[in-house]
């Protein structure tokens, strides 16, 4: 991450002379602090707290620490404006934060910082956090940045160049303050951040809390920002399907903003696996004497509140179609037979700012069950597109599979609004077959038809990839009364498992020639078309 460079005064030119006149080595460490968020929470949270920071190892997974530190990266870059963080209680969710204001403050001193929480005491300690790394030897030696003498308050720290930090606890007033810079577009100058809106643990919130909560954030803290581009970041686990963070995503399009989500359990080639192995066990342990319950034991006390609570899904047990325990995830793609693209076009006659998703499917044999087959999610693509921009958008994704070993074999798309003319457009291109297909049955019945395919866990994902979150965390949303308001993904999967799985049409004509196997349904076909080559030869 790069220093965003301002304007020098004569003060900030004094404190850069200072900086240069330290040693060599003391100045490498300290761009290398500065040019890495990650290594610079990692040195000061030993160096306030005296303790090791610990990175955690999920077998197969990405610690939840750098899917943090790599969002937060993103919000300087201003590349996210609206963040959403969903993790289990004691994730250091708070700690990271409060460490990424004190860092970007050693790049930018002029940026301004309002801070949320549940309390205004909450507030007041994270901010107090804030002010013993900036107030520390190591940061002012390192950055040259200094609080000022009179403003020192945990309510109010203001920084010598300018910049502020505002605490305040949630629902209360945040008057003749703002958060952000009214500079150009792609400047950090600050953020909004909301630590745990609704207290710690909750394991529900009345309607009317939550009402008063989302009119708290509209009125008093939505205006507090000082450009139109100034990051909103809201951190915390959720207590409800009515909390903040839930109230809002229900009323945001899937590309306006980030989510960061982060379950206690996951699972990992058919096994279960605890986030933070170190620190949040699965199996409850005896520890000097004293019992430390393990998350097994937690979820088996309370199975609906651990989904909401831990595994940041608080829609209640039984309601789902989709859990996302339900989905393989493998460290290697499987052994590939076919591949195929499955498109869901946007609806042009929908209200709201519909998407058009891509999705890559491979077919493959399970080496565990006799004669059973699975479908991979190779890849999928959610975008947002003018109707003209959508074969371009198609082409790009088609190219990109095409690197893939095993090529696509066709696609397939819905005959419907802006996939009528997709379909047209596509069918003149020479080597690309497409599959036009119409809906005969409503969408809750299809997603129901291929629920016992999705429970068997037949359908997979290869760790680390890009989509895995966004298509788990889309699926787990739909529900058998329709009262989701996305399913775009949802379809495609629908498309992939009919075609790949429901249907054998397809896994008789392309296994044989993608696989380099000779299907017995393919080489009766070969045998057929021979003979009636020689019986047309004999006619001669």
């Amino acid at each position: 991450m790069q220093p965003i460079p301002y304007k020098l005064g004569n003060e900030q030119a004094k404190k850069l002379k200072e900086l240069r006149e330290i040693s060599p080595e003391k100045f490498e460490l300290s761009i290398q602090i500065q040019s890495d968020f990650l290594y610079f929470a990692k040195a000061f949270f030993e160096l306030t707290t005296r303790q090791p920071f610990v990175i955690s190892n999920p077998v197969g997974s990405v610690s939840h620490v750098i899917q943090i530190v790599d969002a937060f990266k993103e919000v300087y870059r201003m590349k996210c404006s609206e963040l959403y963080i969903q993790v289990p209680p004691r994730s250091g969710k708070s700690y990271l934060s409060t460490s990424f204001i004190a860092y970007t403050m050693s790049l930018n001193p002029y940026a301004n910082f309002i801070y949320t929480g549940y309390t205004e005491k909450l507030a007041l300690q994270m901010s107090g956090y804030i002010r013993d790394i900036m107030t520390s030897e190591q940061y002012q030696k390192h950055f040259g940045v200094y609080l000022r003498d009179d403003s020192q308050s945990k309510h109010l720290l203001k920084v010598e160049d300018g910049g502020e930090i505002i605490a305040a606890g949630a629902g209360g007033t945040i008057t003749g303050r703002g958060a952000g810079m009214s500079t150009e577009r792609n400047v950090f100058g600050g953020a909004i951040f909301i630590d745990d809106p609704h207290g710690i643990e909750r394991k529900w919130i009345p309607k009317e809390e939550s009402d008063k909560t989302l009119e708290w954030f509209e009125a008093k803290v939505r205006d507090r920002v000082n450009s139109p581009w100034t990051p909103i970041i809201i951190i915390g686990h959720r207590v409800g399907e009515y909390d903040l963070q839930g109230r809002l995503l229900k009323k945001r399009d899937p590309g306006d903003y980030k989510l960061v989500k982060i379950p206690a359990i996951y699972t990992y080639e058919g096994k279960e696996y605890s986030y933070d192995p170190m620190r949040r066990p699965l199996e409850t342990q005896i520890i000097d004497g004293r019992k430390e319950k393990g998350l097994l034991e937690i979820r088996a006390e309370d199975p609906e509140w651990f989904e909401t609570l831990y595994q940041q899904n608080p829609m209640a047990v039984g309601k789902q179609l989709f859990k996302p325990s339900d989905f393989e995830i493998k460290s290697a793609d499987p052994e590939i037979l076919f591949t195929f693209i499955a498109a869901d076009t946007a609806e042009t006659s929908k209200t709201y700012n519909d998407a058009t998703v891509f999705s890559f499917f491979g077919v493959y044999k399970l080496a565990t069950v006799a004669d059973t087959y699975a479908l991979h999610w190779i890849d999928c693509e959610q975008l947002w597109v003018e109707p003209k921009d959508l074969k371009g958008a198609f082409m790009r994704f088609y190219d990109g599979c095409c690197r893939h070993k095993i090529k696509p074999s066709f696609a397939i798309i819905e005959e419907k609004s802006t996939g009528v003319t997709l379909v047209s457009e596509l069918k003149s291109y020479q080597g690309i077959e497409i599959i036009a297909v119409k809906r005969t049955t409503d969408k809750i019945s299809r997603f129901q038809s291929i629920q016992p395919y999705i429970a068997r866990r037949l359908v997979s994902f290869t760790n680390h990839a890009k989509h895995l979150n966004m298509c788990i965390d889309h699926m787990a949303k739909i529900t058998p009364t329709g009262a989701h308001r996305f399913d775009d993904i949802a379809d495609t999967l629908y498309d992939g498992v009919k075609i790949g799985l429901m249907d054998t049409i397809y896994r008789q004509r392309f296994i044989g020639y993608n696989s380099g196997e000779t299907d017995a349904v393919v080489k009766d076909l070969a045998a057929d078309f021979m003979n009636i080559q020689r019986l047309k030869a004999l006619r001669y």
